[in-house]
C-alpha cells in the first residue's frame, strides 16, 4: 500500500463522512476497515498505538465508557494526502454517569487503497455545563 499523490477535497469529504457516521454508530467493522494493517496512532496523552489489533482493543475500552455518543466532524484542510479535521461530541461517561463534551484535531495520512496509515488526534474532554479548566494565568 503505498500513499496517494493527492486526494480531492470531495474524497476527503466523503471519507471524513464515513468516518463520522461509523465512529458516531461505533460501528467496529467499519471503523477497522478503514486503516491499514500497520496503522501508527497517537491519540492524545496515550502511549503510541501500534496496528490494527491495538486499534481495536483500545476503541472498544474507550467506546465502553461511552453511551449517547454523537459526534460532529468539520473537514478543515486536504493537501496531498493528508486530511485534518475537527470534531466536537457529547456522550454520557458508563462509569460515572457524568454527562461529558469534547473537542479535538485529528490528522489522517491516507493511502492509494484509501485507508488510514497514520492518525494523530489531540483532544480536550469535559463534564457538560463546566467552564473551562485551562490554566492561562
Amino acid at each position: 500500500m503505498s500513499v496517494i499523490e493527492t486526494i480531492s477535497h470531495h474524497e476527503a469529504m466523503q471519507l471524513m463522512k464515513a468516518n463520522e457516521t461509523n465512529f458516531g454508530a461505533k460501528d467496529m467493522k467499519s471503523i477497522m476497515a478503514g486503516f491499514t494493517e500497520d496503522v501508527i496512532v497517537k491519540f492524545g496523552d496515550f502511549p503510541e498505538i501500534r496496528g490494527k489489533e491495538q486499534l481495536r482493543e483500545f476503541l472498544c475500552a474507550r467506546f465502553a465508557r461511552m453511551t449517547d455518543y454523537r459526534l460532529s466532524k468539520t473537514l478543515d484542510v486536504v493537501s496531498d494526502y493528508t486530511i485534518v479535521n475537527s470534531w466536537d461530541g457529547t456522550w454520557q461517561d458508563s462509569k460515572t454517569g457524568l454527562s461529558m463534551e469534547g473537542r479535538g484535531i485529528e490528522v489522517w495520512r491516507v493511502t492509494s487503497d484509501r485507508k488510514c496509515d497514520f492518525w494523530s488526534a489531540t483532544f480536550n474532554v469535559w463534564q457538560s455545563g463546566n467552564p473551562g479548566q485551562l490554566p492561562i494565568i
